[in-house]
């Protein structure tokens, strides 16, 4: 039998462990939220800030700014993202890059706390990480935020970017407080790889690439010399010797319109955009006009669009093949055939086919052609006067469509070439040529493209332009798979 003290402890025993039984919580713990989605994050509400402060949606990590025509702005969610506690409940949070960039010659990068708010990504705060840096890593320990950048240097321009930092910011509230900056040693910058050539001569975009690897672009000044090569009308100089030779030489701005990027690697060869024209570099560096209304490029998004910017350019035609042959005069003969300067009713085409509009103009198509490079441009110090409109063929190639009729602007008569697009004003009798180049460039930077031009571009086989230029991507080409051996950084800054 048990004694008195045995009972006792026994009830006391009984006690403790019923007490213990009753502290105890046996329903199911609430999981714990998974931590946002990199494709939550680009697809997020985030709010941009400033004095006009309100919210955005971004759409497959962009939001458009839509400004008055050829002015939109772009907030681009660019990569690295990091994940990590910011806010100390144990619970993966968010740190992301915003890029706000348009036709300002500015490139302004942002950092975004985002907060996983009962599994929903909030957006909490933002920090300035500058204008024109190279991001080149992200991370979240201990609640902080890391952002490995390259800035500018004392006395570097804004273009270049040259100093290695390491920026840190912690989560104050709904403020992202910077708690450390130092430098870095100049060894953490990355090494330019080239992108060699995947076999074939010819690109995705149809053209024509023979270098196997990117060509050698030479150091950027450290200052931008604002002297005769500098246009302050688009902000860009031509840096390079030889495409300032030919572009001096074949007529300067009357020839190509002002510069509008800087020299860079397009499709394996070096090249500066003008506005009507692209001077590109060969392989022994001789400069030359591309073909930019020739094969898949531009000449098919053109063919494809019904108009752009509701004018209908002419489409090719296949009666006008370029006739191939090494002697000057037959080449001439035939272009003078084709680009007549006089048009008379149906001998003008427009989108329905053959006008049957009365149209009896003089436009001097030819005549225009022949005064394209003068004999002060060419040969300065006097020269042969016989080459000349072999210079002018360079510049325009050859008619690749009949006399054109805009149906909406009967005033205008249009003629196709190689290189470029006349265009004939009635009404002024005069002659001016389409700044083809410019439609070129908005493609690839998707700022002022016109509507009517940006649905056929953004479609397969025509999207190998269309928006390749981010600087978000390596070599700032957004898909390299369809622009190949391209590489964009900075082309499009403004000195």
């Amino acid at each position: 039998m048990l004694n008195v003290i045995q009972i006792r402890s026994l009830m006391l025993l009984m006690l403790i462990t019923v007490g213990s039984f009753s502290g105890c919580d046996f329903r199911a713990k609430e999981p714990t939220p998974a931590p946002p989605t990199t494709e939550e994050l680009r697809n997020g509400e985030y709010n941009i800030g400033g004095p006009a402060s309100r919210p955005i949606t971004l759409t497959d990590g962009t939001y458009v700014e839509h400004q008055p025509p050829g002015a939109d702005a772009f907030f681009d969610l660019v990569e690295p993202i990091a994940f990590g506690d910011l806010d100390g409940d144990g619970i993966n949070d968010a740190a992301v890059i915003f890029l706000y960039h348009g036709s300002f010659s500015g490139r302004f990068y942002s950092l975004a706390a985002v907060l996983n708010h009962n599994g929903t990504a909030k957006h909490v705060a933002t920090a300035d990480l500058r204008d024109r840096v190279k991001i080149l890593a992200l991370s979240i320990t201990d609640g902080t935020i890391t952002v490995d950048l390259v800035v500018q240097g004392p006395g570097q321009g804004l273009c270049c970017p040259n100093l290695p930092v390491r920026d840190q910011y912690k989560l104050v509230g709904d403020e992202l407080m910077l708690t450390s900056h130092t430098d870095l040693p100049r060894s953490v910058l990355p090494t330019p790889v080239p992108t060699p050539i995947v076999n074939p001569t010819t690109s995705l975009c149809g053209i024509p690439s023979n270098a196997s690897t990117f060509p050698a672009l030479p150091a950027p000044a450290t200052t931008a010399l604002h002297d005769s090569r500098y246009f302050a009308q688009t902000g860009y100089r031509i840096d390079d010797d030889t495409i300032w030779d030919y572009f001096t030489h074949r007529g300067g701005v009357a020839t190509f319109g002002y510069p509008t990027s800087r020299m860079f690697v397009f499709e394996g060869f070096l090249v500066q955009f003008f506005q009507a024209r692209v001077i590109q570099l060969g392989e022994q560096r001789h400069a030359r006009v591309l073909n930019l209304l020739e094969h898949d490029r531009l000449g098919q998004i053109i063919d494809t669009s019904v108009s752009v910017n509701g004018t209908t350019f002419p489409q090719a035609d296949s009666r006008m093949a370029p006739r191939d042959s090494t002697e000057l005069a037959t080449t001439l003969g035939w272009v003078k055939q084709h680009a007549p300067d006089f048009v008379a009713t149906g001998l003008v085409q427009h989108l329905g086919g053959t006008s049957p509009v009365s149209v009896n103009a003089t436009p001097n198509f030819y005549k225009a052609f022949l005064s394209t490079v003068s004999m002060a441009a060419v040969f300065p110090d006097g020269g042969d006067e016989s080459l000349l409109p072999g210079f002018d063929l360079e510049v325009w190639g050859v008619p690749t469509s009949l006399p054109w009729l805009d149906l909406n602007n009967q005033s205008v008569i249009f003629l196709r070439w190689q290189k470029g697009i006349m265009m004939y004003d009635r009404s002024t009798n005069t002659m001016h040529q389409v700044l083809v180049a410019d439609y070129l460039k908005s493609l690839l930077t998707g700022v002022g493209v016109p509507s009517d031009l940006a649905r056929p571009a953004d479609y397969a086989p025509l999207n190998c332009l269309y928006r390749q230029y981010d600087p978000a991507a390596p070599h700032w080409v957004r898909d390299a798979a369809r622009l190949p051996n391209t590489d964009m950084t900075d082309a499009f800054t403004r000195k």
